[in-house]
């Protein structure tokens, strides 16, 4: 407990979104804030009953505080100055749970899971190298120019990790880091992704943090630009545009744009984006479009919809393998998601 005790302690309780001053009212004084601080910087270890105490208020097993934390690398974030901090760890904080439970388990199971950048030698200073970089990954992952069928299961399929939960606030569409120095971590927010299509260009978006060498001359903002860029050109290869729009264009229909929406999951605003992009239309028409017509539907209702949905059960189903098994108990297994066992028996229907 020495060892994993007080970074234990300050991740559970962010996750909860409790300050230390709130943590202590909620155990009704049975320990101070001061003695808190002291816990989360290792400078007093707590007695069995607070220790217990503390289980029972942030709702999580007392096995909890004695597993070993997970080492989180550089958060890379999209967020506003309307995004309090104290929300921000809270995020982090539930991800690096998540994330500990998950090679929590793949460990139990003996997996093990390798992860190399295709895009290591490939240094990044403008579009045009993100074009090349986008066809490189493509080519690398064998994906050829066809549409991807789920990103998601591409990523998990290629040593991603990719979790994804509901934050509560929309002003972060997720963020992505290294964990443990070497496997990657993409976190996707649903509050702020509500469509297919958004959920897999966030996700892309953030690969290109993990993924792009960037110059190192590059602000955060342009950094932030050509990872925009790296999520649509994977999605949506320039070959494929030139071929599906032509070259120069000078109108586009609703039908063409929502045709490409439907078979290759990327919405109508980043195809317009990137046909300005690759020159396919001029700026003004660019302004034209999003000014007349996507500014008012930005949700993009009515104009079709990628047909496959985008959700991250691997997870769930490595639980299932261990309970079927036998490397956990329905018991273990229900404790371990934080799930009540009746609920989670009923719903596992092991043969």
């Amino acid at each position: 407990m020495k060892s994993f005790f007080p970074d234990k302690l300050k991740t559970a309780r962010m996750m909860r979104g409790l300050s230390l001053e709130a943590l202590s009212l909620k155990m009704e004084g049975l320990v101070t804030k001061q003695a808190l601080s002291k816990y989360e910087k290792g400078k007093m270890q707590p007695s069995e009953t607070v220790l217990q105490a503390l289980a029972e208020t942030l709702q999580l097993p007392l096995g909890y505080f004695r597993q070993r934390s997970v080492e989180v690398g550089q958060i890379n974030f999209r967020t506003d100055s309307r995004m309090p901090a104290r929300s921000v760890g809270q995020m982090v904080s539930i991800a690096q749970d998540l994330m500990e439970r998950y090679l929590r388990l793949e460990d139990s199971l003996s997996l093990s899971s390798s992860f190399v950048n295709p895009l290591r030698s490939l240094r990044v200073a403008s579009s045009d190298d993100v074009e090349k970089a986008a066809e490189r990954l493509r080519s690398k992952w064998q994906l050829g120019y066809f549409p991807i069928f789920s990103v998601y299961e591409m990523l998990e399929s290629m040593g991603v990790k990719l979790i994804e939960f509901d934050a509560g606030v929309s002003h972060v569409m997720g963020f992505s880091t290294f964990v443990n120095k070497d496997i990657p971590l993409v976190v996707v927010n649903l509050s702020a992704n509500a469509t297919v299509e958004r959920k897999r260009f966030t996700a892309l978006h953030e690969l290109g943090h993990l993924l792009l060498n960037f110059a190192s001359d590059l602000d955060e903002s342009r950094c932030e630009r050509l990872c925009h860029l790296f999520a649509g050109a994977v999605l949506c290869p320039s070959s494929v545009l030139y071929k599906e729009l032509g070259n120069v264009r000078t109108s586009l229909t609703l039908n063409e744009l929502v045709s490409l929406k439907n078979r290759y999951g990327i919405s109508v605003s980043a195809i317009v984006h990137r046909a300005k992009d690759l020159s396919v239309i001029s700026p003004q028409y660019y302004n034209d479009i999003f000014n007349n017509h996507i500014h008012a539907n930005p949700m993009e209702r009515g104009w079709g919809g990628y047909p496959i949905p985008e959700h991250t059960d691997r997870f769930e189903r490595l639980l299932i393998r261990a309970v079927a098994e036998g490397y956990f108990s329905v018991e273990e297994a229900a404790e371990f998601i934080g799930e009540s066992v009746c609920g989670y028996r009923e719903r596992l229907n092991v043969l």
